[in-house]
């Protein structure tokens, strides 16, 4: 991983929080009622370039001086469906396993079956979507992008349940 880069006079460790620190919120200096602007000091910048610096670490991106979109870059690779695809597992699943996500990101599941019977999908213990034919139970599931709008469209019937991943 690269150094902490700056233009001159930096330590080789991170600076201690200030023994009695100025709490409230940032000011402007005005002379004529004799205020001084707020300092943050070094601290404060180094605990907001560690957070950065830790998001697009944790993101898989190695600190980049020359890249001004790695925080971005990083924001952007925990959303769902980005740097995702459409992927067809069918031929390394079975039904009645119990599959894990270990990725960062939630995956959206979508099962369809050709057999007259009852088909369920759990997650985490909560059933989320179940098909039973010749009876009064069906779901629907999907996911929706940041931006866009969803509705449930019902003829005749009744909602029972409705879960969402927020």
């Amino acid at each position: 991983m690269e150094p902490r880069n700056y233009a001159a006079n930096a330590d080789a460790a991170p600076p201690a929080a200030p023994a009695v620190p100025s709490n409230g919120y940032p000011r402007a200096a005005d002379p004529g009622a004799g205020q001084e602007a707020t300092i943050p000091g070094p601290h404060w910048f180094y605990k907001i370039g560690e957070s950065f610096r830790r998001l697009i670490v944790a993101a898989g991106f190695t600190p980049d001086d020359a890249d001004l979109n790695m925080v971005l870059d990083a924001v952007q690779e925990f959303d769902i469906g980005v740097n995702q695809t459409l992927q067809d597992v069918a031929v390394s699943r079975s039904a009645g396993v119990t599959y894990y996500n270990v990725g960062n990101k939630p995956i959206a599941v979508y099962i369809t079956s050709n057999v007259s019977t009852v088909i369920e999908l759990v997650i985490d213990g909560l059933t989320v979507s179940k098909y039973q034919p010749n009876s009064d139970v069906f779901s629907v599931a999907g996911i929706v992008p940041p931006g866009s709008s969803y509705v449930l469209n019902i003829t005749g019937g009744s909602v029972s349940s409705w879960v969402e991943l927020k």
